[in-house]
């Protein structure tokens, strides 16, 4: 079983830009929408199987390259209207 994924980091590179123009922190929950057009909980799937916990490993690990900082958890709703948690990154300076 595939345990990774292949993101486009242009791309989000590219999202993170029109937050940052917009003067907004994003969630990972949002730039997984806009990147994919959707966002749907997880929820139960362990991290190593769930496409939206690597999307947050991969930014995670781009960090410094896409100048994310100091991830915090916050409550959301996906798409369905289940709740999960997603993390809101920062801008670094």
């Amino acid at each position: 079983m595939k345990t990774t994924i292949s993101v486009d980091l242009d791309v989000v590179a590219q999202i993170l830009a029109d937050f940052r123009s917009a003067a907004k922190q994003p969630l990972t929950s949002e730039i997984i929408k806009i990147y994919m057009g959707n966002f749907v909980a997880n929820t139960g799937i362990p991290a190593h199987r769930s496409w939206n916990a690597q999307f947050g490993k991969i930014l995670s690990a781009n960090r410094e390259t896409l100048g994310l900082d100091n991830p915090t958890e916050e409550n959301v709703t996906d798409d369905l209207g289940n709740m999960t948690t997603s993390s809101r990154w920062e801008f670094a300076s």
